[in-house]
């Protein structure tokens, strides 16, 4: 505590530090002063625009909505949580989660008189496609302290790890578009993992993945034959040997149960009536169901996002808003019915936006090799 030189009490006498209670020695007898008066609220509001300018419009969208809470509190439309009733007697988070896994999308393809599918209830709606009703409906999703590269992504310690880890093994024209990154457990079933995550369950759910991409294999055998066989004479086999996995119950996969691309590809797209992308930066590609059209799929439809990386690893990626997409694998074009077709038709836009983004223009100043032949 500072006290005043010469300060007396009424009946003349100085006053001791020590006759004064601690309670007033807390007291700061310095002038306040106010900071904030110092600011140029109009110049940190310049500088704050000058920040927000090349962000693109998702995240524009998202620091207005920001600023519309804070200026009117009142107006919250998020209503308050469902309340659980009666959940007495309800099955365990295992029995649950597989019951998830297991009523996934039925196959647009069914045998006559053959119908394998169970009925129940369907995945959870979760999607690495978000419209752009959703994407204005969401609050609080889009922070203030933007990665330059990632400007949609929610920052955080897992997050920050995943891009130091992977940024530069994910293709770039995605990058302004990705929300998130989820790196999965590499224990050899890391693209099943990263399957499940994108269907909105769990990864442990890995092993339900491979038992119905395994019954989807052996139910449509004929069609999947017909698929693989005439490029590759035993790759329908190989592939059933490469997703029946002999420890069901526990233990990492070898190098021979490793999820392949495109050919598992084509099977998640066909079983769950989803839109697959694999994104690897020597070449990505778009699957889409090989039999029924978009508006056999849910809608908007399902897309599951992988990238590959460290030559051996898939990690899931969540895309949002209108993102540039990758151009169908040339096997689907050769064999999708004239139904899938309308998928390439609906998404145009964004195969043409992606083609633009990673086309290379041709070196001129490389001379042309000019066989002789006289």
């Amino acid at each position: 505590m500072i006290l005043p030189p010469n300060l007396f009490s009424s009946t003349g006498q100085q006053i001791r530090i020590t006759h004064i209670d601690v309670f007033w020695k807390k007291l700061d007898f310095k002038p306040a002063r106010n900071n904030i008066e110092d600011i140029d609220v109009d110049a940190e509001f310049e500088k704050l625009k000058q920040q927000i300018d090349p962000t693109p419009p998702q995240v524009k969208r998202s620091f207005f909505e920001k600023f519309q809470q804070i200026l009117n509190p009142g107006n919250n439309n998020k209503k308050p949580p469902a309340v659980l009733k009666k959940t007495r007697g309800r099955p365990t988070l295992k029995t649950q989660e597989e019951r998830k896994v297991e009523t996934a999308r039925k196959s647009s393809y069914i045998p006559s008189e053959e119908t394998w599918v169970e009925a129940s209830d369907d995945l959870p709606r979760h999607s690495s496609y978000i419209s752009p009703e959703d994407s204005r409906r969401e609050k609080n999703t889009k922070p203030l302290n933007l990665h330059p590269d990632f400007p949609m992504i929610k920052l955080g310690p897992k997050t920050d790890i995943a891009i130091r880890n992977y940024a530069s093994q994910i293709p770039k024209v995605i990058h302004p578009y990705i929300v998130r990154i989820k790196d999965v457990k590499p224990d050899g079933h890391c693209g099943f993992r990263s399957v499940a995550v994108g269907l909105g369950v769990k990864q442990n759910s890995y092993l339900m993945i491979r038992k119905q991409l395994l019954k989807e294999l052996r139910m449509n055998e004929s069609l999947w034959r017909q698929v693989f066989d005439p490029e590759n004479i035993g790759h329908y086999d190989a592939l059933v040997t490469r997703i029946d996995f002999k420890g069901w119950e526990v233990g990492r996969a070898g190098i021979e149960n490793y999820m392949t691309m495109p050919e598992t590809g084509f099977l998640i797209a066909q079983r769950y009536g989803v839109i697959v992308h694999t994104f690897d930066i020597r070449g990505s590609d778009t699957i889409f169901p090989l039999l029924g059209g978009p508006n056999e799929a849910e809608q908007p439809p399902l897309v599951v996002a992988i990238v590959f990386v460290d030559k051996g690893h898939f990690i899931h990626v969540d895309l949002g808003g209108c993102y540039p997409m990758p151009p169908p694998n040339l096997l689907w074009r050769a064999n999708r019915t004239e139904r899938a077709a309308a998928w390439h038709t609906l998404y145009m836009d964004q195969i043409n936006a992606y083609e633009m983004l990673t086309y290379r223009p041709p070196d001129l100043n490389v001379t042309p090799y000019v066989h002789d032949v006289s």
